[in-house]
């Protein structure tokens, strides 16, 4: 796409995209890792800039067979997913949390209280299956 002198080009490979970049091939890039941003900032030439945006990560069950079909395996594996840890971690603090079922860019997003939240101690709370159970010592 052309507008006024400037041209917009779709490079899906992020590597290629930072390439360009230092090549002098484009003046700007999104969707930069954020562990290669490090590699990025201490050139004098180049900049970081960072935007709030919606990009969202989904985790999904194949729910129609076992053992996904089981709600409570369901609920538990999403308690123990320590979602701060990601944010901080992995993507180096480039992210937010959600709180919704939506995204927080939906007109009908917004707080849920039954959103699951990391809770390491819960998941292991008495799963289905008595073997599980007698395991960590919940009634049978």
């Amino acid at each position: 796409m052309h507008l006024a002198g400037y041209v917009f080009r779709f490079v899906g490979d992020s590597q290629t995209r930072r390439a360009t970049l230092r090549a002098g091939q484009a003046q700007i890039i999104d969707r930069v890792e954020p562990d290669r941003i490090p590699m990025i900032e201490p050139d004098p030439n180049l900049g970081v800039g960072r935007v709030k945006r919606v990009e969202s990560k989904w985790l999904t069950f194949r729910v129609a067979k076992e053992p996904m079909n089981t709600l409570k395996l369901r609920q538990a594996i999403a308690h123990a997913i320590d979602v701060a840890s990601i944010i901080e971690n992995i993507m180096m603090g480039s992210g937010e949390a959600n709180n919704a079922f939506l995204t927080a860019s939906h007109m009908f997003a917004g707080a849920s209280d039954s959103f699951p939240t990391y809770a390491p101690e819960r998941p292991w709370r008495c799963l289905p299956g008595p073997a599980t159970r007698r395991a960590r010592g919940c009634a049978s």
